[in-house]
Order: structure tokens, then C-alpha cells, then sequence
């Protein structure tokens, strides 16, 4: 549980130009898939490079570290109060066959009681889409940071971004509140059948540490194919094979 107490925020835009277009002047349909976009976005909407800040009081309970008491029992940290300050900024940058996408998060928490649980976490993604024929597409993604929260922080609930399920190496929803070290590689490439049908083929992989040597750490590599079908408005078929 976090209770925001006091929070003092601003934020700021860099003009980005230029506008993606197809091949010919054919940019296709929507591409369908389970991700939640290319990163830097709002909804479906490029937008401009922005950034953003705040400086939080907060009191955090449940915080949960890697080890037991001695009688066997899981430590309990008991109520944290303290302060937390977050920085972070996303946006896109269009040419006219391609686009880059951006988005970082960073924060820095300081406790009264416990200075045990300091710590920074970061992540950031980055996204290039380009155009390489009138019906074709390349799709490249990386992300990657570092992260001591099993839950919430970078990764809470307002980072959608960093929370789309074609990244299962982001630990986002984690046991334990251990330092944990991550990098996530995905690379796709889409076929534009027509203005409603699209065929995606994509491979990757990732690789998470933890500074606890009792956590055992995950390497793993995927690969599949998604076949998308618009049918209307609100109605989007996919179906997609996926091996890992």
C-alpha cells in the first residue's frame, strides 16, 4: 500500500516534426497485437517529447525482503515513511518511413526509519518502426533498467508501457522487494495483406539478475506469429502462436 501525501509536479515539451508515411503514401492498417504500442505513445497517438517530475511523501507497508527470522517466519519491514522523487519522459520522433519511440521512468526514495530500503529504480524502452516496402514492416524493441520493488514504482499501475505482455522479461509483479537487474529484446516483422488483414512474425528474448544470490535468475528466448483481423470498429480478431 502507498499513501501520496504531499506531491509538487511540472512538466515540459520539445517540439518533434515530421510525420511518418507509407511507401507510395500507403502507411496500412493499425497493426493488431497484444502489446500496448510502440513506446513514447498515448493511446494510439504519437506525441511530442514531454517530461515529467514529482516529489511524493509517502508510507509504504508490506515491503517484503529475501530472507526469514529465525524461527522461520518471513520478515516483516513493518510501516515505511519516507519521501520519493520520480523523473521521467516519453516521445516520438517521425520521419517520413520510420519512427522512433521513447520511454523512461526513474525514481529515487529515501525512508526516515529504515535506510536499509534507499534506493533508485530506472527502466527505459525504446521502439524503431520502419517501412521497408509498401506492405511490409520492421519493428524493433528494447528494454531494459533496474528495479528493487516487487510491486509498483517504475513499474506501477500508471506505466502501461512498461507493463505490455510481450515483455514477460520485466519483472513488474514480483515476490519478493530485491534488487533485480533486466534487458528485454523483441524483433518483428509485419506483412499488410490488406487495409483489415495483417501477418506478424517476431523473436527475442530476455535475461533477469538478482543481487540476492538466493533468487535464482530467468534467460529464456521466444519466438511466433500473430494473424490479425480487423473486422470493424471494436471488433479485432487475433491469433497468435507463440513458442518460448
Amino acid at each position: 500500500m502507498r499513501i501520496a501525501i504531499l506531491a509538487v509536479c511540472f512538466g515540459g515539451a520539445a517540439s518533434l516534426s515530421g510525420q511518418i508515411g507509407g511507401a507510395g503514401g500507403y502507411g496500412g492498417p493499425a497493426i493488431l497485437s497484444r502489446g500496448q504500442g510502440q513506446a513514447g505513445t498515448r493511446g494510439a497517438e504519437a506525441v511530442q517529447l514531454n517530461f515529467h517530475a514529482s516529489v511524493n511523501g509517502t508510507y509504504d507497508s508490506g515491503v517484503t525482503p529475501v530472507g526469514t527470522t529465525q524461527d522461520g517466519k518471513i520478515v516483516n519491514a513493518g510501516g515505511l515513511w519516507g519521501i520519493d522523487a520520480e523523473v521521467g519522459a516519453y516521445g516520438t520522433h517521425q520521419w517520413k518511413k520510420s519512427s522512433i519511440g521513447l520511454e523512461y521512468s526513474g525514481d529515487y526514495r529515501h525512508y526516515n526509519s529504515n535506510t536499509y530500503y534507499n534506493g533508485a529504480d530506472h527502466i527505459i524502452s525504446m521502439d524503431f518502426v520502419k517501412i521497408l516496402t509498401k506492405r511490409t514492416l520492421l519493428s524493433l524493441r528494447q528494454t531494459g533498467g533496474t528495479t528493487a520493488r516487487a510491486y509498483g514504482g517504475v513499474l506501477g499501475v500508471g506505466f502501461t508501457n512498461f507493463q505490455d505482455s510481450t515483455q514477460p522479461g520485466v519483472p513488474s509483479n514480483q515476490i519478493f522487494d530485491s534488487r533485480a537487474y533486466f534487458i528485454d529484446s523483441t524483433a518483428r516483422i509485419t506483412y499488410i495483406m490488406n487495409a483489415r488483414t495483417s501477418f506478424s512474425f517476431y523473436g527475442g528474448g530476455f535475461a533477469v539478475r538478482y543481487h540476492s544470490r538466493q533468487l535464482i535468475g530467468q534467460d529464456s528466448y521466444r519466438f511466433g506469429a500473430d494473424w490479425a483481423r480487423r473486422r470493424g470498429i471494436g471488433q479485432d480478431t487475433l491469433r497468435r502462436i507463440d513458442l518460448e
